[in-house]
Protein backbone atom coordinates (compact mmCIF):
# COMPACT_ATOMS: atom_id res chain seq x y z
CA UNK A 1 0.00 0.00 0.00
CA UNK A 2 1.25 3.63 -0.73
CA UNK A 3 0.44 6.85 0.56
CA UNK A 4 0.58 9.61 -2.19
CA UNK A 5 0.35 13.17 -0.98
CA UNK A 6 -1.50 15.56 -2.41
CA UNK A 7 0.47 18.59 -1.13
CA UNK A 8 3.63 16.99 0.37
CA UNK A 9 5.20 20.30 1.17
CA UNK A 10 2.19 20.93 3.56
CA UNK A 11 3.44 17.97 5.59
CA UNK A 12 7.31 19.56 5.71
CA UNK A 13 5.42 23.29 6.81
CA UNK A 14 3.16 21.40 9.55
CA UNK A 15 6.32 19.21 11.10
CA UNK A 16 8.83 22.55 11.22
CA UNK A 17 6.00 24.77 12.54
CA UNK A 18 4.90 21.74 15.52
CA UNK A 19 8.43 21.30 16.23
CA UNK A 20 10.26 24.40 16.07
CA UNK A 21 7.98 26.49 19.08
CA UNK A 22 9.22 23.99 21.43
CA UNK A 23 12.81 24.28 20.36
CA UNK A 24 13.80 27.03 22.50
CA UNK A 25 11.73 26.99 25.18
CA UNK A 26 12.86 26.30 28.89
CA UNK A 27 11.03 25.29 31.40
CA UNK A 28 11.59 26.16 35.00
CA UNK A 29 10.42 24.95 38.23
CA UNK A 30 9.60 28.09 40.76
CA UNK A 31 10.94 27.34 44.57
CA UNK A 32 10.03 30.45 46.66
CA UNK A 33 6.99 29.67 49.32
CA UNK A 34 3.56 30.77 49.07
CA UNK A 35 2.45 33.37 50.90
CA UNK A 36 -1.29 32.19 51.84
CA UNK A 37 -2.43 34.19 54.52
CA UNK A 38 -4.27 37.37 53.54
CA UNK A 39 -1.91 41.13 52.80
CA UNK A 40 -4.12 43.24 54.94
CA UNK A 41 -1.54 45.87 52.92
CA UNK A 42 -2.19 44.41 49.86
CA UNK A 43 -5.96 44.29 50.16
CA UNK A 44 -6.76 46.85 52.23
CA UNK A 45 -7.77 50.22 50.18
CA UNK A 46 -5.23 53.15 49.93
CA UNK A 47 -5.23 56.82 48.33
CA UNK A 48 -2.64 56.10 45.70
CA UNK A 49 -2.87 55.61 41.88
CA UNK A 50 -0.46 53.51 39.47
CA UNK A 51 -1.44 55.24 36.14
CA UNK A 52 0.57 54.53 32.73
CA UNK A 53 1.10 53.17 29.27
CA UNK A 54 1.86 50.23 27.54
CA UNK A 55 4.04 49.95 24.49
CA UNK A 56 6.76 47.73 23.18
CA UNK A 57 9.38 47.81 20.78
CA UNK A 58 9.18 45.18 17.52
CA UNK A 59 12.49 43.54 16.51
CA UNK A 60 12.14 46.14 13.37
CA UNK A 61 12.02 49.20 15.73
CA UNK A 62 8.75 49.84 15.27
CA UNK A 63 6.80 51.00 18.55
CA UNK A 64 3.46 49.65 19.22
CA UNK A 65 1.23 50.19 21.56
CA UNK A 66 -0.55 47.63 24.21
CA UNK A 67 -3.83 49.16 23.36
CA UNK A 68 -6.83 46.87 24.47
CA UNK A 69 -4.93 44.53 26.45
CA UNK A 70 -4.96 43.04 29.75
CA UNK A 71 -2.35 44.73 32.35
CA UNK A 72 -2.12 42.85 35.63
CA UNK A 73 -0.62 44.54 39.07
CA UNK A 74 0.89 41.93 41.17
CA UNK A 75 2.33 42.83 44.51
CA UNK A 76 6.14 41.79 44.63
CA UNK A 77 6.44 38.79 47.19
CA UNK A 78 8.85 36.17 47.11
CA UNK A 79 6.95 34.22 44.98
CA UNK A 80 5.77 36.67 42.34
CA UNK A 81 8.99 38.14 41.99
CA UNK A 82 10.54 34.23 41.23
CA UNK A 83 7.61 34.08 38.88
CA UNK A 84 8.60 37.52 37.23
CA UNK A 85 12.09 36.96 36.81
CA UNK A 86 11.60 33.40 35.52
CA UNK A 87 8.57 33.95 33.10
CA UNK A 88 8.17 37.73 32.41
CA UNK A 89 11.84 38.51 31.72
CA UNK A 90 13.52 35.40 30.52
CA UNK A 91 10.53 34.22 28.59
CA UNK A 92 11.00 30.75 30.19
CA UNK A 93 7.72 28.68 31.18
CA UNK A 94 7.01 28.11 34.54
CA UNK A 95 6.25 24.06 35.35
CA UNK A 96 3.66 24.04 38.65
CA UNK A 97 2.27 26.87 39.02
CA UNK A 98 -0.41 27.26 41.62
CA UNK A 99 -3.66 28.37 41.84
CA UNK A 100 -3.06 30.29 45.43
CA UNK A 101 0.07 31.94 43.95
CA UNK A 102 -1.21 35.55 43.22
CA UNK A 103 -4.12 35.71 45.55
CA UNK A 104 -3.84 39.73 45.63
CA UNK A 105 -3.52 40.13 41.92
CA UNK A 106 -5.72 42.99 40.02
CA UNK A 107 -6.07 43.01 36.69
CA UNK A 108 -7.05 46.02 34.47
CA UNK A 109 -8.11 47.46 30.92
CA UNK A 110 -5.39 48.94 28.57
CA UNK A 111 -7.53 51.71 26.91
CA UNK A 112 -7.29 52.74 22.79
CA UNK A 113 -4.34 54.84 23.38
CA UNK A 114 -2.55 52.47 25.41
CA UNK A 115 -3.71 54.16 28.72
CA UNK A 116 -4.73 52.07 32.36
CA UNK A 117 -4.90 53.17 35.58
CA UNK A 118 -5.34 51.21 39.23
CA UNK A 119 -6.83 53.52 41.78
CA UNK A 120 -6.50 52.76 45.71
CA UNK A 121 -3.65 50.80 45.43
CA UNK A 122 -2.24 49.75 49.01
CA UNK A 123 1.94 51.12 49.27
CA UNK A 124 4.66 48.81 48.81
CA UNK A 125 6.15 46.61 45.68
CA UNK A 126 4.44 45.82 42.73
CA UNK A 127 4.71 44.43 38.99
CA UNK A 128 2.80 45.05 35.75
CA UNK A 129 3.21 42.38 33.48
CA UNK A 130 0.89 43.14 29.68
CA UNK A 131 0.85 40.46 26.81
CA UNK A 132 1.04 42.46 23.32
CA UNK A 133 -0.10 40.93 20.82
CA UNK A 134 0.74 41.99 17.02
CA UNK A 135 1.08 40.43 13.69
CA UNK A 136 4.56 40.56 11.13
CA UNK A 137 5.45 39.57 8.22
CA UNK A 138 7.00 35.90 8.32
CA UNK A 139 10.10 37.04 6.56
CA UNK A 140 11.74 40.25 5.81
CA UNK A 141 14.49 41.77 3.72
CA UNK A 142 15.12 45.10 3.40
CA UNK A 143 12.04 46.83 3.83
CA UNK A 144 10.13 44.50 2.01
CA UNK A 145 7.92 41.63 3.85
CA UNK A 146 7.10 38.16 2.91
CA UNK A 147 5.26 35.34 3.50
CA UNK A 148 1.95 35.07 5.66
CA UNK A 149 1.98 37.04 8.73
CA UNK A 150 2.42 35.44 12.01
CA UNK A 151 0.94 36.19 15.50
CA UNK A 152 3.91 37.79 17.71
CA UNK A 153 3.43 37.72 21.70
CA UNK A 154 5.25 40.44 23.79
CA UNK A 155 5.13 40.40 27.16
CA UNK A 156 5.72 44.18 28.66
CA UNK A 157 6.32 45.13 32.11
CA UNK A 158 7.94 47.50 34.63
CA UNK A 159 8.47 47.24 38.52
CA UNK A 160 7.24 49.95 40.85
CA UNK A 161 7.39 50.74 44.44
CA UNK A 162 4.43 53.14 45.64
CA UNK A 163 4.02 55.08 49.15
CA UNK A 164 0.45 56.00 50.70
CA UNK A 165 -1.60 59.31 48.68
CA UNK A 166 1.39 58.84 45.90
CA UNK A 167 0.19 58.77 42.07
CA UNK A 168 2.72 56.97 39.72
CA UNK A 169 2.73 57.97 36.04
CA UNK A 170 4.82 54.88 34.53
CA UNK A 171 5.85 53.01 31.46
CA UNK A 172 5.21 49.97 30.89
CA UNK A 173 7.43 48.48 28.22
CA UNK A 174 9.71 45.53 26.81
CA UNK A 175 13.09 46.58 26.32
CA UNK A 176 14.21 45.47 22.69
CA UNK A 177 15.66 42.28 22.29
Amino acid sequence: MSLTLKYPGLLGLALILGVLPGCGSRTYQLHAPIEEGPRSSVTAAAPATIAGEVTIKTRTGEVRSGADSTIYLIPATAYASEWFAHHVVNGEKIEGTDPRSFPSARAGPVDREGRFEFRHVPAGAYYLTCSVHYRRAMFRIGRFNFGPRTLENVEAYANVNIEEEQKIDIKVTRPPA
